[in-house]
């Protein structure tokens, strides 16, 4: 995978844009500050146009828990989320 830059407009696991995590916290975990998100730190996911990378369960991020990066998908046994 390539390296980009984070920006404002790069999403989190939680689904939120970088631009709604706290950047001024101290210990530089990077919270999210959407009401209601229990996000702890900034993850980035790449994103191309709509298509998001998804995990080797097949299913995508946002069929992840943002917390423990369990599959919620019924059936799913996936415990974590993981990129080929």
């Amino acid at each position: 995978m390539e390296c980009k830059t984070v920006g404002p407009s790069s999403r989190c696991f939680c689904g939120h844009f970088f631009k709604f995590h706290n950047t001024d916290d101290e210990e530089k975990k990077i919270p999210c500050r959407e009401q209601g998100c229990r996000c702890r730190r900034y993850s980035y996911i790449p994103i191309q146009g709509s298509a998001d990378i998804k995990c080797t369960c097949r299913h995508s991020y946002t069929d992840h828990n943002p917390m423990n990066r369990k599959c919620v998908s019924r059936g799913c046994q996936c415990q974590k989320f993981y990129t080929s």
